[in-house]
């Protein structure tokens, strides 16, 4: 009887392989090695090089970046904390911000990145 379940589970599972074949009958789609290297390429293209620092922090903290920026944090529990723009020196100072988790948004251009970190 053991046996004749695995030849049913066997030959069910080959009927649902054929049916995959058959659905995927007629579909073309173009494949070159170098596809997913293109699609790296353009990920890579929009995120941002941003550095927040020290982290944790015990109150002033320093985002930098790319000068012009914008620059959104929020609390870990998503309220809205403010936003700043990072400067020509490319860095922004977060003072008084209390004690929690938070995170930032960075946002230039097309690009946008997302860091997280603590105030002490």
């Amino acid at each position: 009887m053991k046996a004749i379940a695995l030849v049913a589970c066997i030959g069910m599972s080959g009927a649902y392989f054929a049916q995959e074949q058959n659905h995927l009958k007629g579909t073309e789609f173009e494949s070159s090695p170098n596809s997913i290297e293109k699609v790296a390429e353009s990920r890579q293209l929009m995120t941002l090089d941003v550095a927040v620092y020290p982290n944790p922090s015990q109150g002033n903290l320093f985002v930098e970046g790319q000068n012009g920026a914008k620059v959104t944090v929020y609390s870990i529990e998503g309220t809205y904390v403010g936003t700043w723009e990072i400067g020509e020196s490319g860095k922004v100072e977060l003072t008084d911000l209390p004690q929690g988790s938070f995170v930032c948004s960075i946002n230039f251009q097309e690009q946008r990145t997302m860091k997280k970190f603590i105030v002490l």
